[in-house]
């Protein structure tokens, strides 16, 4: 990887959690609602409006987290109780998902699932930046290290900003 591209994501992370080095994780308690998912590349980002809602749930000792990574809302089984192979995978392809343990500590959220969409990645680690802005939490995954200790062939390439808005009780 060149470094210069290493540099320009450090500088968008380091932008992303300055304000979020004097949050503290009660600050972060509650449900919210996906709003806006970026790809950030060194190039280009990618801007995606969710085409149906996703969530980020954070209590003192969990957190949970789906939502839909693509542009286009998932699909309907034709059949509920009798799914093709064909929509089994495209159901799993447009669904992301992990709930776990975590820690917060200077502004960066480490979440460590011990259920996840893909089956293995418990016990791995997803590292993101946070930001809060009035009602709305910035997660910004930049990091993610699988349980044998692997990385992603994304990693240092890509910055996945999800941006929630927190819910208000009725």
């Amino acid at each position: 990887m060149k470094r210069s591209t290493y540099l320009i994501l450090t500088a968008i992370l380091t932008s992303l959690s300055i304000n979020a080095q004097s949050l503290k994780k009660e600050d972060l308690y509650g449900s919210y609602t996906l709003k806006e998912i970026n790809y950030i590349y060194t190039d280009t980002t990618i801007q995606v409006s969710p085409s149906q809602d996703g969530f980020f749930i954070l209590s003192p000792r969990r957190y949970a987290i789906a939502y839909n990574p693509g542009l286009n809302p998932r699909k309907p089984f034709g059949n509920l109780s009798s799914p093709s192979e064909e929509e089994i995978l495209a159901g799993f392809r447009s669904f992301a998902f992990n709930s776990g343990s975590y820690r917060f500590e200077d502004g960066v959220f480490t979440a460590s699932p011990d259920f996840a969409k893909v089956p293995g990645f418990e016990g791995g680690e997803q590292v993101y930046a946070t930001e809060v802005e009035g009602a709305m939490l910035h997660l910004s995954m930049y990091d993610e290290t699988y349980p044998s200790g692997e990385k992603p062939a994304w990693f240092k390439k890509l910055v996945i900003k999800l941006s929630f808005q927190k819910e208000v009780a009725p």
